[in-house]
């Protein structure tokens, strides 16, 4: 288990890239110093936050084909009830359009939203279901039209709630959609034992449910999280989630399914004394698993971003913490070209004390690349990102800009921007002979002797 000291990373990587060097000639009579100096730094192109009556919390963000951004979460700004679902439209620059709430008396959580390649948009939420003799909560999934109209949506009951006196309801978290269009979502249900297990559903198109399947472990199982479950190149499906017992503490639990959801492997993740809670995986282009938690064993602090990297077949390659003294949380999670992964979590060392959005870019063998935090002095928190390319991201979250317990989603777009090299140019004497230093950096070339300098880390304020 590595941790990563943010104060010391820079230095390591410029001693790396240092190792790289093609050297032609003689070394004889330099007497000027060629400069080595790359700089990160990030530039917040736009930066907007959405107020309403009370709190406002967002979930997850997509692109919206027709321009724009859609993001889900919740609120209780909309006197409906305790939290209704809240659908946020914005465009391109950040401006704000339109937004839509949905939701009864009680507690409606929105979670994840996707595309749907047929148009419009699909959405996973936790509904509280008061129609039944004991109040209780269902897994709930509505399609959306392109300007959020409701098409249709569906409440599903677990195959354990045929007694509506039970205490344990189901809840909805995560979707994905299906390379033929179908529909898979993931969440939580009753178990036979009044307990917790992971639900899976597969739903056609129109919400007609093709299959469910549970998954029991430990006393608890839970699937918590948006972004827990896709389906892998294989046909099969990946979900992630957490399992414990009264007696100890959480295990991160990734189970791999076939496509009717019988499962094939489970792999748990994590001692049972601490505490590890799932906020996110991906399958990685060589069929592994990247699964992105919070950790409370490993690590140097209160809590820490923890990444782990899996083959095919879910055992471990290698995981990394990240994070200081003070609470670090983790909440989003995707895969670059190179092989590395960029994650989205919050932090309390790095930025602000009452905590700000904390944006990492790590390499295929879990080394960080360069890190930023965004935010104001009050507090604020990040829920999932858009990788737009070139550098960029769109960044959905929370502020708390006007104190607890108020807070308004969030939303900022991003680039990073990474200066190459800067040098003084070297003149031989009339008897040394030329040399060149090669970088493995795509197209530059240094001429003279190297001077060490130093890579830091950025805040970015307003």
């Amino acid at each position: 288990m590595k941790k990563h000291k943010l104060a010391s990373f820079s230095i390591l990587s410029i001693l790396v890239l240092f190792q790289v060097l093609f050297f032609t000639g003689s070394l004889n009579d330099f007497t000027d110093v060629v400069s080595l100096e790359i700089q990160k730094t990030a530039h917040v192109l736009w930066e907007k936050s959405y107020p309403r009556a009370y709190k406002d919390a967002a979930s997850s963000i997509v692109k919206d084909p027709n321009g724009g951004y859609i993001i889900s979460g919740f609120t209780n700004s909309s006197g409906k009830g305790n939290y209704d679902i809240l659908i946020l439209k914005i465009a391109a620059n950040g401006s704000y359009l339109w937004n839509k709430t949905y939701g009864a008396e009680e507690e409606d959580i929105g979670y994840e939203i996707i595309n749907c390649r047929l148009g419009g948009f699909a959405l996973a939420s936790t509904f509280t279901n008061t129609s039944v003799a004991v109040t209780n909560s269902d897994f709930l999934i509505t399609k959306l039209s392109p300007t959020a109209h409701v098409l249709w949506n569906h409440s599903y009951s677990g195959p354990n709630q045929d007694d509506i006196s039970s205490w344990v309801g189901d809840e909805g978290f995560s979707i994905a959609e299906c390379s033929n269009d179908d529909l898979i979502a993931a969440g939580v249900t009753r178990g036979p034992f009044n307990d917790n297990d992971i639900w899976l559903m597969r739903l056609l198109p129109t919400g007609r449910r093709l299959w469910q399947q549970t998954y029991h472990k430990k006393d608890i199982d839970r699937c918590f999280s948006p972004h827990s479950v896709l389906q892998c190149q294989d046909g099969g499906f990946a979900v992630v989630g957490y399992t414990y017992n009264i007696t100890d503490s959480n295990q991160v639990w990734l189970i791999k399914v076939d496509s009717n959801g019988n499962e094939l492997w489970n792999r748990t993740f994590g001692d049972t004394i601490g505490f590890q809670r799932p906020a996110a995986l991906v399958e990685c282009n060589d069929g592994g698993f990247g699964i992105l938690a919070t950790t409370k064993s490993f690590g140097a602090g209160d809590s820490d971003i923890w990444l782990i990297r899996t083959n095919a077949f879910g055992q471990q390659l290698w995981n990394k913490t990240f994070g200081g003294p003070e609470f670090d949380g983790a909440t989003y999670l995707q895969e670059m070209l190179d092989g590395g992964f960029a994650v989205l979590g919050s932090t309390h060392n790095f930025g602000a004390e009452q905590g700000d959005a904390w944006l990492l870019r790590i390499d295929s063998n879990g080394d960080l690349l360069w890190n930023f935090t965004f935010g104001d002095m009050f507090g604020n928190s990040g829920a999932a990102f858009i990788f737009e390319g070139d550098n960029t991201f769109t960044i959905a979250g929370s502020t708390n800009a006007e104190g607890e317990p108020f807070s308004d989603i969030w939303a900022l777009k991003v680039r990073i921007n990474i200066s190459t090299i800067t040098t003084t140019p070297s003149s031989p004497t009339e008897t040394s002979s030329a040399f060149t230093i090669v970088f493995v950096v795509p197209f530059i070339i240094v001429m003279g002797t190297l001077r060490r300098t130093k890579l830091s880390s950025k805040k970015v304020r307003k």
